[in-house]
């Protein structure tokens, strides 16, 4: 079977501005300032709202400006709106048009933020894709394409970080009770569940996509959300904006896979089409590169502009941008020399509580790439901590290995193979 085929697969301790953690400045001359659109979402008695709250208070004490968006559904549940009085019909639109007021709610703020004129943080409690879980398959793609909407965009382009907060009903059930005010919180422990794992689902495959389950304390709990929003941010903003020793940064973690996987024994998985090209760089100090992200079958995809440089002080900066159609195609005309395309397809799943990406790499692709499998997570877990897939027969680790770097990996084996001209 050729490994490419598809498959079908699933008391707050208070936090003083002495002990906060420091964060880059909200304005850095002569650096564009960063529009950071993070979404918050899980189940019901998660821990969401104190994070929200931590979150909005940490950044604003740095000097960012924080735009902090309302759940949408919790405004109408708290005007009165009970689902269970409305007809069917009703019900329906009543979705809808809630869909579609979140969406205009959000691309307010998005645009407050653009003029703002300094570091933003657009502080999303739940995004688009959680809405998506009240609604079935068939009816939440018929809303998409009726709005002139893409499923891609939505899930995958639209926000920058997806940080989900496992219910307290996935363990840590002693916590979880039914809120005394019933407009907001009504759901049983069991239902509470479901919701959590539905929206698992529904995120699955955004690129930064983080999880915090309940294996540790709660106040804990919230300190990891603050550290691995400022950890992915540092990406982003290429600044370091954690400077606390004792702070878990998150890492990307890579492992080589033995043989070929057994698709038929992973969790639910979801696929996107991957990619990257290298450009011609004006310093041997940096990297450009411009990458294609692509899922579904409607022909859909996202590009982006990664430019990744280090300063004489030796520390690597790295700026992401989207791009147009347009600038893509523009873009890949300035190819770097002896490195080819490189494709892939990357497979996303769960399990215990990270999403891994397994890459598999499409011809034509250098020897280096034969029979390669790549698998990858996002963590801050030491090796002996970290649960690897028991499904998955895994060999060494390669994460400080740069013969497995995109870099490294797309070079070629012989140029004249891939029509590359010097």
């Amino acid at each position: 079977m050729d490994p490419a085929e598809t498959t079908t697969p699933h008391k707050v301790k208070k936090i003083s501005a002495a002990n906060a953690l420091p964060l880059s400045p909200a304005y850095d001359e002569g650096r564009e300032p960063v529009v950071y659109k993070l979404v918050l979402t899980g189940g019901p008695c998660a821990g969401k709202t104190t994070a929200w709250k931590k979150l909005r208070a940490l950044f604003e004490e740095q000097g960012w400006k924080v735009y902090a968006v309302p759940e949408k559904a919790t405004i109408f549940f708290q005007c009165g709106v009970k689902i269970g009085d409305l007809s069917k019909e009703r019900s329906v639109q009543f979705q809808e048009n809630m869909n579609d007021m979140h969406l205009q709610i959000e691309k307010t703020f998005f645009e407050l933020a653009k003029g703002e004129g300094k570091n933003c943080l657009v502080l999303c409690d739940r995004g688009i894709m959680d809405l998506s879980v009240f609604m079935n398959e068939d009816w939440w793609e018929e809303y998409v394409s009726s709005r002139g909407l893409d499923l891609l965009q939505l899930r995958d382009g639209r926000y920058d970080q997806v940080l989900h907060l496992v219910t307290a009903a996935n363990g840590a059930e002693q916590y979880y009770g039914l809120s005394t005010d019933s407009t907001i919180r009504n759901e049983t422990a069991e239902q509470a569940f479901g919701l959590d794992q539905k929206l698992i689902e529904a995120w699955l495959g955004h690129p930064c996509y983080d999880i915090i389950d309940n294996s540790m304390s709660f106040d804990e709990k919230i300190r990891r959300t603050v550290e691995i929003v400022c950890t992915r941010l540092k990406k982003v903003t290429g600044t370091n904006v954690i400077n606390d020793g004792h702070i878990k940064e998150t890492v990307k973690r890579k492992f080589l896979i033995k043989g070929v996987p057994n698709f038929k024994e992973f969790p639910r998985i979801e696929e996107v089409m991957l990619e990257h090209i290298f450009l011609t760089s004006d310093s041997e100090q940096s990297l450009n590169r411009i990458e294609k992200r692509s899922g579904g079958n409607n022909g859909s995809y996202i590009c982006t502009q990664t430019i990744t440089s280090k300063g004489s002080d030796g520390v690597t900066t790295k700026n992401r941008l989207q791009l147009t159609t347009q600038q893509y195609e523009m873009l890949s005309q300035r190819q770097a020399k002896h490195h080819v395309v490189l494709r892939k397809l990357r497979r996303c799943f769960v399990w215990k509580w990270h999403q891994y990406y397994l890459d598999i790499f499409l011809d034509p692709k250098p020897e280096r790439c034969r029979d390669l499998f790549l698998l990858s997570t996002y963590t801050s877990k030491l090796s002996s901590e970290l649960e690897l897939p028991t499904f998955l027969d895994i060999g060494q680790e390669v994460t400080e290995d740069k013969d497995y770097s995109l870099y490294k990996l797309s070079q070629c084996d012989h140029p004249t193979n891939y029509n590359i001209t010097y």
